[in-house]
């Protein structure tokens, strides 16, 4: 993420992109990806990516995707919503 820091958002997705192919299954790829997609704007895009870190990695990744959603879901203006999942993350996830 340093180089979207960097302003650099397409370095970020080539190489959340290569890290995907390397570790498919890694967690953090995905959470990573969900939150370029929320500082674009793309709610949806995110809330999927979520969903694939708790798919891939869910030992480590399922409480973080929750606390993610519940950003999200803020900045969609759905306060119930990011309640909800703020609550989720703070039981470790699941549902």
């Amino acid at each position: 993420m340093l180089q979207h820091a960097k302003g650099d958002v397409v370095a970020s997705r080539l190489s959340l992109d290569e890290a995907e192919r390397l570790e498919p299954d890694l967690g953090a790829i995905y959470i990573n990806h969900a939150l370029l997609a929320l500082y674009a704007g793309q709610f949806e895009e995110a809330l999927a990516q979520c969903a694939e870190a708790e798919r891939r990695d869910p030992t480590r990744f399922t409480g973080r995707a929750w606390s993610l959603r519940a950003k999200i879901y803020e900045a969609m203006g759905k306060p119930d919503e990011a309640r909800a999942a703020r609550q989720q993350a703070q039981q470790g996830g699941g549902g």
